[in-house]
């Protein structure tokens, strides 16, 4: 890197700082799904949301034993902890991906667009602060394309990809073209599968399955709108040498588009998410205020934000935050009446599913801006008559 553009670089990484402290309070519904099993993790030493029981119910083990070690050895806030080293990793990879630009053979300005596309977009930016794995696993996949010509390196890069988000499986398939070139390849996909293949051997011994169950929930994929924008800041880089392939006028020509194309089109969905983050926490709060008023401390719920903070017993049916005996999977009816639980905070077609269970509506609320398929979310607290 030119010492002219170590500034530059610098720079941009203090702009994304200051908007992501601006965003800060972004805190999507997942977030304390991560939050809890991270609390599971350090208070109980396993795997689990508030249950007690290991359960096989958060996405990236990479990110969940991360945040939990740097929370037993700090003893700081679950909830900062997963903000800031997101903050941090989101932070590192825009030299990164000023470096693998700069390894296409573009011109040192354009290289210099692309890192600040990378650094501006929205969903880059609120990933960093939503307590998601993204920013790990995006650090380890620019990592992966970097070191790929350093067989065991990039094996152990794509073997903790696959430990932090299912896709990085899909990263093997570097080390599978190189090895037509390159034999040694070859040991790469062995250290990444066999770095894997140590944690699903864990899984199904200790959760009694190796799948997940966000992909049980998640498949078929729903929403290909919502989930495939996260793409666009991959896509502008990969038209961005398209276009510089065809000629340098039509590239200063497309930066500029790219710049007004991503306040057209993101800055919106930017918006959008930070409103049904405020939704959240408006209707967190009010539903908080009811339980904490009550007598009784089971609730049943996959709202995961109610059963972080509610600090009540969660009996959770089927769904991601705690076990379920398998005995009860097909019938919520008949695991209901065994639990008996107090509380039930749910949508409609859970409720629909507890024919001949005597429910009082305590409380109901409408959060807007819910996805891009379906404006609006109501959620209703109620109360079991036993």
């Amino acid at each position: 890197m030119k010492n002219d553009y170590l500034p530059k670089i610098l720079l941009l990484m203090c702009l994304s700082s200051l908007i992501m402290l601006l965003v800060f309070n972004y805190t999507p519904l997942d977030f304390y799904v991560n939050a809890g099993f991270i609390k599971g993790l350090t208070d109980h030493g396993e795997f689990t949301f508030v249950s007690g029981k290991p359960f096989y119910g958060f996405t990236s083990p990479l990110w969940i034993i991360l945040n939990s070690l740097i929370v037993y050895l700090t003893g700081t806030n679950i909830l900062i902890i997963l903000k800031i080293i997101g903050m941090l990793l989101s932070l590192a990879s825009i030299p990164l991906v000023f470096f693998l630009s700069k390894k296409t053979g573009l011109r040192e300005r354009y290289v210099f667009i692309i890192t600040l596309l990378w650094a501006i977009n929205p969903y880059f930016l609120l990933n960093s602060v939503s307590g998601y794995e993204t920013p790990l696993f995006t650090i380890l996949v620019l990592l992966t394309v970097l070191k790929f010509d350093k067989p065991i390196f990039s094996g152990i890069l794509i073997g903790l990809s696959i430990l932090a988000r299912p896709e990085g499986i899909f990263l093997l398939a570097i080390p599978f073209f190189m090895m037509f070139k390159n034999r040694r390849h070859a040991l790469s996909i062995a250290v990444a599968l066999l770095i894997a293949i140590v944690w699903l051997v864990y899984a199904q011994i200790h959760f009694g399955t190796f799948i997940q169950r966000p992909f049980v929930l998640n498949w078929p994929l729903g929403e290909p709108t919502r989930r495939l924008l996260p793409l666009l800041p991959f896509g502008l880089i990969f038209l961005f040498i398209i276009a510089w392939i065809v000629s340098d006028k039509l590239l200063n020509i497309f930066s500029i588009l790219c710049l007004v194309g991503i306040l057209i089109v993101m800055v919106p969905v930017f918006q959008n998410k930070l409103s049904r983050s405020d939704e959240f926490a408006r209707t967190t709060a009010n539903f908080l205020s009811i339980l904490k008023n009550g007598q009784c401390n089971t609730l049943v719920t996959n709202h995961g934000a109610v059963a972080y903070l509610s600090n009540m017993k969660i009996i959770d049916y089927n769904g991601m935050l705690s076990y379920v005996p398998p005995e009860y999977n097909n019938d919520p009816i008949a695991f209901m009446t065994t639990m008996k639980p107090c509380y039930l905070l749910a949508d409609e077609d859970y409720v629909n599913k507890l024919v001949g269970i005597n429910l009082t509506i305590l409380h109901s609320e409408t959060i807007t801006n819910w996805s891009i398929l379906q404006p609006n979310q109501t959620f209703t607290l109620y109360k079991f008559n036993w």
